[in-house]
């Protein structure tokens, strides 16, 4: 960016305004992704135990690419950011006039989607209120499960493209998507070959702004484990931490 400033393509200014979101897309969001798929994981000790076991057929931790070899993971990812999109509403504007849903909407004005609302709509999602990774993943004709689909994307099913997009859509999606799954799954899974997780926040209390914030910590129990490539061994002394 300081490059093409010094070239002449964009002002100081505009320098300015791009680090700025740079740093907010980047930063905010990426943990909050963190903090919901930790906090939906802590409360379903089944499906973290599956997780372990895929990462430890892993020899190590994993490294980016190892992740397709880990569809539960992907699909641990996904469904958090569904049913908790760290960014509330995205906004357009349409150029010209356009009819939507029955709607003349004229050009210049602002049209708030918020992905909030469509992950957790009945007519795509069975049961949406659920964090339910399985819904991700099917499995193959030799036995093999797998995740749906490796790109972000509707869940196994027919689903409009659009009945999921925590990245927004379109040509002008999130410039760091493919990049903040991998630091997602990255994390989870250097996380969970240490630790079991334990919910303690029952209650998520949200407000929206830009982003879907708690308005409250959300605090989970750590409980270091044995040996981290052995999804058995767990001692039960929380090493506390939210």
């Amino acid at each position: 960016m300081i490059a093409a400033a010094e070239l002449g393509a964009f002002d100081d200014d505009a320098l300015v305004d791009n680090a700025v979101t740079f740093l907010f897309a980047g930063h905010e969001t990426s943990a909050l992704g963190l903090t919901y798929a930790l906090y939906c994981l802590a409360d379903r000790p089944a499906f973290q135990r599956r997780l372990r076991r895929e990462i430890a057929a892993l020899d190590g931790d994993p490294e980016p690419e190892n992740l397709r070899e880990c569809p539960a993971l992907t699909a641990a990812v996904d469904e958090a950011l569904r049913l908790y999109p760290p960014v509330h509403s995205f906004f357009r504007e349409p150029t010209e006039p356009v009819t939507l849903g029955g709607y003349r909407v004229p050009a210049g004005v602002v049209l708030t989607v918020a992905p909030w609302a469509v992950h957790r709509d009945g007519r795509w999602w069975e049961d949406p209120e659920s964090y339910r990774p399985e819904r991700w993943l099917r499995e193959t004709g030799d036995g093999e499960v797998v995740h749906g689909d490796d790109r972000p994307g509707p869940a196994v099913g027919e689903r409009p493209e659009y009945a999921y997009f925590p990245f927004g859509g379109g040509p002008r999606h999130c410039i760091g998507m493919r990049f903040a799954r991998q630091e997602l799954r990255l994390s989870v899974a250097t996380l969970l070959r240490r630790f079991r997780l334990e919910r303690v926040t029952t209650d998520l209390s949200l407000r929206a702004s830009a982003n879907t914030r708690p308005a409250e910590p959300v605090r989970v129990r750590v409980h270091s484990r044995g040996v981290p490539d052995d999804p058995a061994a767990e001692v039960n002394e929380p090493r506390g931490g939210r």
